[in-house]
């Protein structure tokens, strides 16, 4: 997330991120945040020492949010109210880009991310230049290896032309 809208999240719900350390997702993401933030807050704050860390990392995995408390309500209506708005943020972000907030889908192979079109489509564009870029490296090293073998080969038959004269 950029650090405008981490800003905003912290000064806004200062509570809630005390003492963290940043998010690990991209800014499509913002408001699910702030919704899921606008529900924790009031559960959280008034049984939590002020200096105490309450959320200890927002992350994307697997295409989805991950939103980690390093605080648990010990009352237990709470506990489940808290649970429950953290399950359905996580749950909803399978939905949303992760990029822009527009409508998204789960896509990927090994590395999943939830993309609208759009991002989905530029993503796959900057992996092909990826791949070219690599198959023009490889092809370079393969050059770069036979024009050496190839030096060898002539360096070793000058030696053995020089030696029988």
């Amino acid at each position: 997330m950029d650090e405008k809208n981490t800003k905003r999240l912290l000064e806004t719900y200062p509570r809630l991120f005390s003492n963290f350390r940043g998010f690990e997702c991209g800014d499509g993401w913002y408001d699910l945040l702030c919704e899921l933030a606008e529900k924790l807050e009031p559960l959280c704050v008034d049984d939590i020492p002020e200096d105490t860390a309450r959320v200890g990392q927002v992350k994307e995995k697997f295409g989805g949010l991950r939103f980690y408390l390093d605080w648990f309500p010990a009352d237990e209506e709470i506990y489940k109210k808290v649970n429950s708005a953290i399950d359905t943020a996580e749950e909803k972000s399978f939905t949303i880009c992760e990029v822009c907030g527009e409508p998204g889908t789960a896509r990927g192979g090994g590395w999943i991310s939830t993309l609208c079109e759009t991002h989905h489509v530029e993503r796959e564009r900057e992996k092909e230049e990826m791949r070219k870029k690599w198959a023009e490296r490889r092809k370079e090293r393969n050059d770069e290896e036979e024009a050496r073998k190839e030096r060898e080969q002539e360096e070793a038959l000058a030696k053995i032309y020089s030696e029988n004269g």
